[in-house]
């Protein structure tokens, strides 16, 4: 119930064996928490993944994959909470094992734990990422791109966005390792797919575009391709008029740092009109960014 995941309070009631009721109390605890994180209460979110976490142990017991991937879920889960509410070390921690437990279990039941596995080594390149371990960032952001393109191929429609949001991120990954060619075909190919997203389904699929465009951008400037970058900054700026919220963990608010640096960038390159509103919307995506674990 809502008042129940608003609360942030465990399930009392203590642990049965590792059948199914045990996994649907676990399944509840992941749910009150991605809805206290995703409210933007990271902070309070950390409790029932918690306590999922514990109850996840003891259901891996003896129940092979089906417990190890409800694990490895709850790990994933638990590491964008404690990553959202600052813990950073920690939320990597979790995140490795969730990898770990998935590439074990692949084998096992590939249809379960590939799109697991996909989410959960992205996460890992950003979680070391955050932690300046760039060069280390790059292999399991790479391994998330491979993986949505094979769940992309077998199901374009449920898995197309997520391979450009890969994409997007490995772009950025392959940039902090200064691997930038490799960086801009990345960010190229997630913008050609978000793009196709955004005629299809505008509202849904426009913070993805606006990522994309605002990486492309920065690409092409530490590429020194000067007279490029304006275009695709403008688009960004336009689309980010008619975005509405921004969510919680930040990926959207981060944008203000970059688009600060392009406008300057088009700035000292003689763009003026189109630095001038840049900088004006970097402004603005700093007063609406909400504080994490608020």
């Amino acid at each position: 119930p809502a008042a129940s995941a608003a609360s942030g309070q465990g399930d009392s009631t203590p642990p049965g064996p590792a059948g199914p009721a045990l996994f649907e109390r676990i399944d509840r605890l992941n749910a009150r928490g991605l809805a206290l994180a995703d409210s933007g209460r990271p902070g309070l979110a950390v409790e029932p993944l918690t306590e999922a976490l514990a109850l996840g142990r003891t259901a891996a017991v003896g129940t092979g994959a089906a417990g190890a991937v409800s694990l490895a879920r709850t790990l994933h889960h638990l590491a964008f909470a404690r990553a959202w509410s600052g813990r950073r070390t920690e939320a990597l921690e979790a995140v490795d094992e969730a990898v770990h437990l998935c590439r074990r279990h692949l084998v096992d039941a590939p249809e379960t734990v590939r799109p697991l596995l996909a989410d959960a080594t992205d996460s890992l390149g950003s979680r070391l990422a955050v932690l300046g371990r760039h060069r280390d960032a790059v292999a399991p952001a790479t391994e998330s791109v491979a993986l949505f393109r094979q769940l992309a191929h077998a199901d374009p429609a449920a898995y197309r966005d997520e391979l450009a949001r890969v994409l997007n991120n490995l772009s950025i990954r392959l940039c902090d390792a200064d691997r930038h060619a490799e960086a801009l075909a990345a960010t190229e190919e997630s913008l050609e797919i978000q793009r196709s997203l955004h005629r299809e389904d505008p509202a849904a699929h426009l913070p993805g575009l606006v990522h994309a465009l605002a990486n492309l951008a920065l690409r092409l400037a530490r590429l020194d391709r000067h007279d490029e970058v304006a275009a695709p900054t403008a688009e960004a700026v336009r689309h980010l008029r008619h975005l509405d919220r921004i969510h919680p963990n930040n990926d959207v608010a981060a944008l203000a740092g970059s688009l600060a640096w392009l406008g300057g960038y088009l700035r000292r390159h003689g763009h003026r009109d189109t630095a001038r509103d840049t900088e004006r919307a970097a402004g603005e995506l700093r007063r609406r960014a909400p504080e994490p674990g608020r």
